[in-house]
């Protein structure tokens, strides 16, 4: 019979042993994560932290693997329909599990409707391009909207009535609104056991950037930033490698000398601190009327490419809609 607790076997004092239990839902989980987190999380010195990890790491067995390890765990990837064809196209099938994905883009470009139709997408069966899970959306913007995201379930309903329920699609939706960078970083590092008690599958954080632009100003905070950012980052990518499911980050352009994108004169906020640990980063360009043009800028598998998608009334969508434009 398997031990129904696993924690017990670590070779540590029990009262840290009971701590871990109550932080992390695995000993996987917490073979991955960074000591100073671990020790800042618990409560316990950074030595303590640090043999935590290693006897977890003993009891897992954890050895080196090879690249043909690499290369069929990454075929075992679920993708997450993003609702356009043209757009999961160049994704190679939709948004890709175990990573983090960006969606970069000026006002009205299309982010938040984006995420929107993920938070319905990701609810749906595995069959339709879904994730059978629910979702934990971070706003940091108050730019959240249920009536907006009804609409779009209540629409997808009207295809498979018998699989989704717009009410119910609400209900999976776990709303943490972020008040300020810390509370931000605080509302992700606390959700091992969440995650895995909701079922999660799919996190967003909309935007990623907002507190910590205003609050980190001047040349002189740079670093701090920097460092919380990495922080941050470090935790979303686990929660994505360890929990197979789909990380969201928005991201606001800056006007730069230097034309980074498209010719669009603009550049992801955050700057390089932050612009090497999305895996994947899509930009938005509003066209005409309600369509949009979507351009993978970054991605260690995919190449760049740009598709075409609008946003109606149902949502995502590929074909032409005379909706006001969202």
């Amino acid at each position: 019979m398997e031990n129904e607790d696993p924690f017990s076997e670590l070779n540590i004092p029990k009262i840290v042993k009971q701590k871990l239990a109550k932080k992390f839902s695995s000993l996987a989980t917490l073979s991955r994560a960074p000591a100073q987190e671990i020790s800042e999380q618990v409560g316990i010195s950074l030595k303590l932290a640090k043999t935590s990890i290693t006897s977890a790491r003993t009891i897992l067995k954890q050895i080196p693997i090879t690249a043909m390890d690499l290369l069929e765990e990454y075929k075992k990837k679920r993708k997450l329909t993003t609702g356009s064809q043209n757009l999961d196209e160049i994704l190679a099938g939709g948004i890709s599990t175990g990573s983090i994905t960006e969606i970069i883009g000026e006002y009205a470009s299309g982010k938040s409707q984006l995420t929107f139709q993920l938070c319905v997408n990701a609810q749906l069966p595995y069959e339709l391009g879904g994730l059978e899970g629910s979702v934990y959306f971070i706003d940091t913007e108050g730019t959240f909207s249920a009536k907006r995201v009804f609409e779009i379930a209540y629409a997808k309903s009207q295809e498979n009535p018998d699989l989704i329920i717009p009410e119910k699609i609400l209900e999976n939706i776990h709303i943490g609104r972020a008040y300020n960078a810390e509370h931000q970083m605080n509302l992700i590092q606390e959700s091992d056991n969440f995650i895995v008690e909701k079922k999660i599958k799919l996190i967003i954080i909309d935007s990623i950037a907002a507190h910590f632009r205003t609050e980190y100003i001047g040349k002189d905070s740079l670093a701090a930033r920097a460092q919380a950012l990495m922080r941050h980052a470090a935790i979303l990518y686990r929660f994505a490698d360890s929990y197979d499911l789909v990380v969201i980050t928005t991201n606001q352009v800056l006007a730069s000398v230097d034309k980074y994108i498209g010719g669009q004169g603009t550049e992801p906020a955050l700057g390089f601190a932050w612009g090497h640990r999305p895996q994947t980063r899509i930009f938005l360009r509003k066209q005409k009327g309600n369509a949009r043009i979507a351009r993978i800028i970054d991605s260690p598998e995919l190449p760049e490419s740009e598709a075409v998608f609008y946003i109606s009334n149902n949502g995502i969508e590929d074909k032409y809609s005379l909706d006001e434009d969202l």
